[in-house]
């Protein structure tokens, strides 16, 4: 039966039936709340240390769930004052107490709990929200630190050699050097540049300072070993963009230290050079090409370049040489510097008559 005849054969009554039974069946689904999967939320007894705990929650809704950490025997408090980070009386909670965890339905979620102290009992409050922000009820997971071993008590968190000093940046990518002065997991996130700082437990959870999960290319983690360099590889950047870098490293009994940080920005896109080519205030690498007739001015050269191809015609005016730079090919005019500790190495490079070569080796 075509719509149209069906408003004009069935009755009023009918009618208003049949839209109330919707209607009906849209407010159910809306106002049910999430539920918490069997057994869940939970703690991992395998990632329980003295100073730290994983909390794992999962529902049968997409959502979020939200956690405060509150002394043994505290007052509950509602779903709302949970969600909002509070106690019982509508006190903020210390920022590594409180937590949110995007969820996906019937898939297990975990969020890290830092900075406890050893042998202690705490009160852990947990709430979900589906996407239409139904707060069930809050529900208690009861938490025990674990005690100290019968060594002295390891209560101080790794310390981060030079971190930041060593780092290579590419058009979409980062390469980073990290080392501490113990055995540890190292923890770290990207975000835009002069975004909020984040929390330590907000860096180990892989989270910003809103507590939204960053993209899986955009944090980490390291296994260390002490005084040993490791190198962290971030890819799938932005070019030309500029990102802050936050890192933790914590300890085998869950010592974390205050996040270490640097900021960097990625490289322009690769160019094509050709012309007569205004290089003041830009730098260009070997991953850049080249074509025809070319005379650059300004700005720097890093990295390894061979102009001698067939065609290609290349002339350096008034260029900074970035440190060990190396250079076949091509003629050289003005002033040429460099990096005194580190000289440009020059091959078989045609020198004007006026060219200056300070810290420079032909």
């Amino acid at each position: 039966m075509k719509p149209n005849l069906f408003k004009i054969a069935a009755s009023p009554i009918f009618r208003w039936w049949l839209f109330a039974l919707i209607f009906l069946s849209q407010v159910s689904a809306y106002a049910a709340v999430p539920n918490f999967a069997s057994g869940y939320p939970k703690l991992d007894s395998a990632e329980t240390k003295h100073r730290t705990l994983k909390l794992q929650v999962q529902t049968n809704e997409t959502g979020k769930a939200y956690y405060v950490v509150l002394a043994d025997g505290a007052i509950a408090p509602t779903a709302d004052q949970v969600k909002a980070g509070q106690d019982d009386t509508g006190t903020p909670v210390d920022a590594d107490k409180k937590g949110v965890l995007t969820l996906t339905a019937e898939t297990e979620a975990d969020s890290y709990i830092i900075g406890l102290e050893a042998e202690i009992i705490y009160n852990i409050y947990v709430v979900a929200e589906d996407s239409a922000q139904t707060l069930n009820i809050p529900v208690l997971v009861d938490a025990t630190t674990s005690a100290t071993t019968t060594r002295a008590a390891d209560t101080t968190p790794p310390v981060f050699d030079n971190f930041g000093n060593s780092k290579t940046v590419g058009t979409t990518t980062i390469d980073f050097e990290v080392k501490i002065n113990e055995d540890g997991t190292a923890y770290y996130v990207v975000l835009d540049g002069n975004a909020t700082a984040p929390t330590e437990a907000q860096v180990k959870n892989g989270q910003d300072n809103a507590s939204q999960d960053v993209g899986a290319n955009k944090k980490g983690n390291l296994i260390l070993t002490a005084n040993t360099e490791a190198v962290a590889s971030i890819t799938g950047l932005t070019s030309s963009t500029s990102y802050d870098l936050y890192i933790i490293a914590e300890d085998a009994d869950g010592n974390v230290g205050t996040a270490e940080t640097f900021s960097f920005t990625t490289l322009a896109p690769l160019t094509n050079i050709t012309g007569d080519y205004d290089n003041t205030g830009k730098t260009i690498t070997s991953s850049d090409t080249f074509t025809g007739t070319i005379t650059i001015t300004g700005g720097t050269l890093s990295g390894t370049f061979d102009f001698t191809a067939s065609g290609l015609d290349v002339t350096l005016n008034g260029v900074e040489l970035a440190a060990n730079t190396s250079i076949t090919g091509g003629k050289l005019e003005g002033t040429i510097t460099g990096d005194a500790g580190n000289p440009a190495t020059l091959i078989n490079v045609i020198l004007s008559s006026t060219v200056a070569l300070p810290s420079n080796i032909i």
